[in-house]
């Protein structure tokens, strides 16, 4: 199954009167102490992490933070679940999560909405600042499959 609880409890780095839960987390005491700056103090977390490992066979790829590249750890596994659909990955027939695709030109290609006609960004994607924000009608239509296939900004973001 593509999402699994961590078996141990990771450690995160508060900083004064902050939690560190939504930043780095360490396997160990050890690890989160020498990454600690001035200030920081290392915590473990009350409760195991969950992650999202591809189940394409061959894959194994994880669920990682596109600017930062490290492994995204989530409270559970529903949301661990939910922020892989959210990241464009794919729920197969069968229930298992896939980040690999077999894109095609509806991958990349604009859909319009069916309530207002407007193009529809790329679901479980970044709305860029330049497109100032996109109506509701198409923030919710985008974000379903069956209306919006496409997971792509365009062509040179396919799988090779």
């Amino acid at each position: 199954m593509a999402v699994r609880e961590l078996d141990y409890l990771c450690w995160v780095l508060d900083e004064p009167g902050e939690d560190g839960e939504d930043g780095v987390h360490f396997e160990s005491a050890a690890r989160a102490q020498a990454a600690a700056e001035s200030g920081e103090t290392a915590r473990q977390m009350a409760a195991p992490c969950s992650v999202v490992t591809c189940d394409t066979p061959g894959c194994g790829e994880e669920l990682e933070s596109a600017d930062e590249g490290w492994t995204v750890h989530l409270a559970n596994p529903a949301d661990a679940h939910n922020c892989a659909i959210i990241e464009g990955w794919t729920v197969r027939t069968d229930g298992t999560l896939s980040c690999c695709f077999d894109c095609t030109s509806a991958c990349w290609t604009p859909v319009a909405c069916p309530s207002c006609g407007n193009s529809l960004p790329p679901r479980g994607r970044s709305v860029p600042l330049a497109m100032g924000g996109i109506p509701a009608c198409c923030d919710a239509a985008r974000m379903d499959s069956a209306v919006n296939p496409r997971h792509l900004w365009n062509e040179d973001e396919a799988c090779d």
